[in-house]
This record gives structure tokens, sequence and C-alpha cells, in this order.
């Protein structure tokens, strides 16, 4: 039951509070492949030319050569993949696949939206199904791209279904780094920075177009609207018909934002183990000037040993802790709106509280139209942590022919969002203002559970140039999902500063 709480000062509203369990049963996967080398025979000297391409691409539950696959698969390298500085791994591949569109909001740590070959539902969710060394997740936030060592997209239905209905949307494959055997250690340290600025901006009328266009309008709210500003700005020395003012809403309200990555990765391997250990920091500022910056902290270690001759075991871990300060979407609209006969700031409020905004209906418009407003006083924190475990065991029953491989997943997710709309106050007359009973505080929590248990069995058999493989396996899947959301409202007369967060909290109090 949801109920209404008021203590110390603060109502608090509990609502939506959800469960979802639910468990795939063990699937019967089977797969029969036949393949051969590909011949090249010349009709001029009758001399045959054998081209035997043994690239090898991952596909499904296994791998195959790239020449003996018919189906849609493009496969995206390493060295591809860090030429182009991205907060997420997904915006590596921009322009890199034929076929794939990703689309990102230039909001930073925002995953960009990935649709292999268009979009599939006008309502329903378009994104691909990610496969990270065996486990299944929807997004890679965690993921660093100096981390991959390659993305495999399948595309069409053929590629993807052994999938099956999680596949609907196409399947992105991901081969994380990791060691080699035989190897001494390898240090490696990755790092770069960078300032983002915004291109192409749209262009907006100035002081002297807009009050032309507001005259020849014929319109006498338009008119009337250049005559306050006048009266309330003065009159342009250069043109004594143009209000004293002329704001460039873009060039305020914009940034130049820092971006920077470091990456330290240390692998190797001696005859029976091969290693891979790595962590990374990234940090990007947003371009709107405000509080809005994301930030991202990530270690990973990847182990694969051959045990005995016929047994080879191996397991990856990540964790990463991502910090994000959101920008206010709105303040996108405003600034588009904004008048240029208007500053940014109006020193006649002098009783405003914060900053003195501009109010653009003091001039006669409908809204108040200054982003700053917004801008200044909303704080969106989130948190995000992900925990990522893949353990595997891979027993050669018959050398090169019957292998068993049974593969355990688990992964973790919990996001942790503080939403603040602060208050301030710029006029009564006009209701520019938010009340500190009109501000309020939301807590949204999630968090993600998967667990997946995969065996499979694959039989391979070569017949001179023709072979033969089949694998047949099982899937165990147990998804949780649960979600909190709490939102509260403050009263005049509490003690609550905006420069001290403890104060937005209802206070513990410890009896006894």
């Amino acid at each position: 039951m949801l109920k209404n709480y008021i203590y110390s000062g603060k109502k608090i509203i509990l609502k939506n509070i959800m469960r979802k369990n639910y468990v795939k049963l063990p699937l019967l996967i089977a797969v029969i492949y036949f393949g051969g080398n590909l011949h090249a025979q010349s009709t001029q000297d009758t001399v045959t030319k054998e081209n035997k391409i043994e690239e090898v691409v991952v596909i499904g539950y296994g791998s195959a050569k790239k020449v003996d696959l018919t189906s849609a698969i493009t496969t995206v390298k390493a060295a591809d993949i860090i030429k182009t500085p991205a907060g997420q791994a997904t915006q590596s591949l921009q322009g890199k696949v034929a076929g794939v569109q990703i689309v990102a909001n230039g909001s930073p740590g925002e995953s960009p939206k990935i649709n292999i070959r268009g979009i599939h539902s006008l309502y329903g969710d378009n994104q691909p199904l990610y496969v990270v060394d065996g486990l299944f997740v929807n997004n890679i936030e965690f993921l660093s791209p100096n981390d991959i060592q390659d993305f495999t997209i399948l595309k069409d239905a053929s590629a993807s279904a052994i999938y099956g209905v999680l596949a609907a949307n196409g399947v992105v494959v991901i081969t994380t780094k990791g060691g080699n055997y035989n190897r001494k250690p390898k240090i490696s340290y990755d790092t770069y920075y960078g300032a983002q600025y915004a291109n192409n901006v749209t262009k907006m009328a100035n002081t002297e177009q807009f009050t032309n266009f507001a005259l020849e309008s014929g319109s006498q709210f338009e008119i009337d609207a250049i005559a306050t500003a006048i009266a309330r700005y003065g009159r342009s020395r250069t043109n004594p018909n143009l209000p004293n003012v002329n704001t460039d809403w873009y060039k305020e309200a914009l940034r130049i934002a820092p971006i920077m990555s470091h990456s330290l990765s240390v692998d190797g391997g001696s005859d029976k183990v091969a290693y891979s250990l790595g962590g990374n920091y990234f940090s990007q500022d947003g371009i709107l000037d405000m509080k809005n910056s994301y930030q991202r902290f990530n270690v990973r270690a990847k182990i694969d040993a051959k045990a005995t001759n016929w047994l080879n075991v191996g397991a990856v871990i990540n964790y990463t802790r991502g910090e994000k300060y959101d920008d206010a979407s709105s303040a996108w609209s405003q600034i588009y709106y904004a008048v240029p006969v208007m500053p940014v700031f109006d020193p006649l409020f002098t009783s405003a509280t914060v900053r003195p905004y501009a109010d653009a209906q003091i001039l006669g418009y409908r809204d108040h139209d200054n982003p700053f407003s917004l801008m200044d006083n909303v704080d969106n924190k989130g948190t995000q942590k992900s925990t990522n475990f893949n353990a595997y065991a891979e027993v050669s029953l018959l050398p090169k022919e019957l292998i068993f491989k049974t593969t355990l997943s688990y992964n973790s997710r919990t996001i942790d969002e503080r939403l603040m709309e602060l208050p301030y106050f710029v006029n009564s007359e006009k209701g520019f203002q938010r009340t500190l009973a009109n501000s309020t505080i939301t807590r949204n929590n999630a968090t993600y559970e998967d667990y997946i248990w995969d065996n499979t069995l694959t039989w391979t058999k070569s017949f001179g140039e023709h072979d033969i493989t089949a694998m047949a396996g099982t899937s165990f899947a147990d998804q949780s999902y649960k979600y909190l959301t709490m939102k509260g409202n403050f009263f005049e007369g509490s003690l609550f500063s905006r420069y001290n967060e403890s104060t937005w909290y209802i206070p513990v109090v410890h009896l006894g």
C-alpha cells in the first residue's frame, strides 16, 4: 500500500514500487553447419588458385571462418575503434558499419541509440541485444572503448536466429581484450584531452533584425514589446530606434567543454596462463553552461588457463562506477525562443534571490523565456554501478572433434538518481519564481540482476576439403528488476539551504 508521510517539514510521496522476476526454462539449441574451402579457377591458363581466408569471426555461441558465412555479418577491429575518442563504446561505431544507424543526443555519458537495418517498431524498443564475452546485456555503458578487441554486428535473421526473440533488433557481439600465452608482461598507457564546442549553431536574428521584423509586421503587440524594451533598457547609441541590448542566447548559454580519458592495462601470459588487467578513467563536461558533467571509472580482469591438455578454464570481471549531472533538457527550447531585445540579467529586480534573471513577460511576451532560471536551479545527479562476471570451463571429450563448454554469467546494475528543483525568486508581479513549497526532490532507485547458465556440446569433423559442425545445448536465465521512486515537497520555514545538501533530506533520529 502506498502512503504519504509528513515529517520534519517535508512531505514524502512513495509510488511505483515494482518487482519483476521471470525465468527462462532450458531450451535446446541445435545447429548443423557445413563448409568448405573457396576455390577460384582461371579459364585462361586452367590453373586452379585456392584462396583460403583464415579470418575468424564470433557468431552465436561459437566462431567460424569468415569465408564460410553467407549471412550479413560485419566486424570492427580495435584499431578502428580507438580512432575516434568517445565516452561510450558504441559511439566508436559511427560511420564504420553499413546499414547501422547510431544516434547520440550529445549529452555527457548518454548511451547512443543503435538501429540495425532500420526501425523495427514505432513504439517498442529498437535497441539490439549486446553479448559481451557471452554475457547478455541491454547496454554497454560499463565498457571503455580501449577494453574492446572487436565488435561483430549480426544484421540479418539467419545470423542472429540462434538468440531467438532477443535478437529481433539485431545482435552486437563484443569480445574484450585478453592476454596472450607465452608473452612477457606488456604495460600500455593511453590518454587524450580535448575540447568540445557547438558547431553549425542556428543563426538567430539580432536586435536590429528582430526590431525591424516587429515594426514591419504591423502587430501592435510586437511594437509595444519593442517600446517597453527601449523604456526599460534604454536606447542604443548607434541606432536610437533599437533597445540598448543585443543578446546572443546561444553564445551566452553554451561553453567550451573539456573531455579526457586515461587508460592503463597490463597483459601477458605463460605457457599455461594468459591474463589481462586494466583500468580506465573518463571525464566529460557538457556544452550547456550549467552543472552538467559525466565521469566514469572502471576496472577489469580477464584470465584464461590451460588446466590440462583436455580442460581450459577462464573468467572475466568488470566493475564500473559512473556519476552524471544531467542537463535541463527543456532549456534548449527556451534558448531558441528567447528574444534578443532582453538581457540575461535585469538589475532592476533588486529583491531577486540567486540571480536577477530578465523576464520576457515584463516586455509583454507570453512566457518568461529565460533559460538561465532553469539551468541555474536544477541539480540532477545520477550514480550507476555495474558488476559483470563471466566464467567458463571447456572440456575436450574428443581432441579437436567433440567439445563441451559450460558458461556461467552474472550481471548486476544499480541506478540511483537524485533530481532536485531548487527555489528562486525574481518577481511576484508576473509569478517568475519557484517557491520553497513548489520545490521538489525526487529519488529513483533501480536494480537489475541477470544470471545466465549456458551449456553447449560441439562436434566438428573434416572430410578432405569439407567439414561439418553440429552444436546442441541448453540455456537457463534468471532476470530480476526492482524500481522505487520517491518524491518530496518542502514547506516554508523548514531548515532548507540550497548550498547544504544534507538539509534536503529527512534527518535520521536515533532513539534510545
